[in-house]
């Protein structure tokens, strides 16, 4: 492999996770129901509606999930896997079955990692009360609340302290590592091989 494939895939890579990132926040935000005024859904809504609103022709939402952002996240994925198995690996192109699996964990990796840093904001946000009152406060309240408030009636805060967001990380992380993380490394294996 020559370096300036490397370099090229990286910067491939990068972008194309970053961009990844913001899609999934999209559906997630607009799932949960975050105020289309929000700046920081307009800022999703702006660089994913040229792909987005083609795609709702041909795949329909269906109970608040959105299909055609879930389509465009996976095609996106499986364009970034390509290259990374294509021109970094050297395994020429993947095999369907694993590159599915791969995009699926996948799916399932960045939809948690943006979960444990929305809780995670959410608890900074916690100690400085003024910082709630924002945009992006109002955005990680309605991302983090559905499972928060259901783990804090499970474990009540102790005195003025609230372990519900410690607990949904542990679990988060319990998730990502035994589950999901064994899913990508199934689907890479097979893609690979």
């Amino acid at each position: 492999m020559q370096p300036e494939y490397s370099v090229f895939t990286y910067l491939i890579h990068m972008i194309l996770s970053a961009y990844m990132y913001v899609v999934m926040l999209r559906l997630m935000m607009q799932y949960v129901g975050v105020n289309y005024f929000n700046p920081l859904v307009h800022v999703c809504l702006t660089l994913t509606d040229w792909a987005v609103k083609p795609l709702r022709k041909i795949m329909p939402g269906i109970k608040g999930i959105d299909f055609a952002i879930v389509l465009f996240w996976f095609v996106i994925a499986a364009i970034n896997l390509i290259i990374l198995t294509w021109l970094d690996l050297d395994a020429g192109f993947p095999n369907i079955l694993g590159l599915i699996i791969w995009v699926v964990g996948a799916f399932l990796d960045r939809f948690l990692d943006i979960y444990l840093i929305v809780i995670i904001i959410r608890a900074i946000m916690s100690w400085f009360p003024q910082l709630a009152n924002n945009p992006v406060g109002e955005a990680v309240y309605m991302l983090t609340e559905p499972v928060q408030s259901r783990v804090s009636k499970l474990v009540p805060p102790v005195g003025m302290i609230d372990f519900s967001p410690l607990l949904v990380l542990l679990a988060v992380y319990l998730i990502q590592n035994l589950i999901v993380a064994r899913i990508v490394a199934l689907g890479m294996k097979l893609a690979i091989s």
